[in-house]
Formats: structure tokens, C-alpha cells, sequence
């Protein structure tokens, strides 16, 4: 099985889901020509894991499609922060 060299490097979308515990979901588009939608909802501990999440969001959509729009439903809640024990 071969692999795309460019998309080996980089984080799955599922580290959005799984390590910040976004919900990212695609809506697809009923009439042709229209975008997907990628709408991305949850907290986050910091504006830059916001960012982060956002600009990952917006490469993966890139890579499959150049009709998309992103829906961010993101809150930076900064009690979300997870304290080490």
C-alpha cells in the first residue's frame, strides 16, 4: 500500500477530536456548486490550541476540496486546562 509522502507528515484530523476534544463535522451540500461545510465546536485551554486546531481544519479541507466553508464554534475556556498529578 502505498502512501501520500505529503500527508504522512502530518497530524490526523482525529488528534482535533480525540487530544483537544473538538467535534469537528462535515455537512454536505444538497444543491451542486455549493461548499462543504465544516462546522468545529468544543473548549479549548488557549486561544493559540484554538488557532492550531483551526489552521488543521482548514489544510485538511484544502486537501480534499477548494469549495469549503468553516463554521468555529470554538470557546477558549481556560479552565479546560488539565493540571498534571
Amino acid at each position: 500500500m502505498k502512501t501520500n509522502p505529503t500527508r504522512a507528515n502530518r497530524p490526523p484530523l482525529r488528534f482535533v477530536s480525540g487530544a483537544l476534544g473538538l467535534v469537528p463535522t462535515a455537512r454536505l451540500p444538497v444543491w451542486r456548486g455549493s461548499p462543504v461545510t465544516f462546522e468545529v465546536a468544543g473548549p479549548v485551554a488557549k486561544a493559540e490550541l484554538r488557532a492550531a486546531a483551526l489552521r488543521l481544519i482548514v489544510r485538511e479541507a484544502a486537501s480534499m476540496r477548494w469549495d469549503f466553508r468553516i463554521e468555529d464554534r470554538v470557546a477558549v475556556v481556560p479552565s479546560t486546562l488539565r493540571r498534571a498529578a
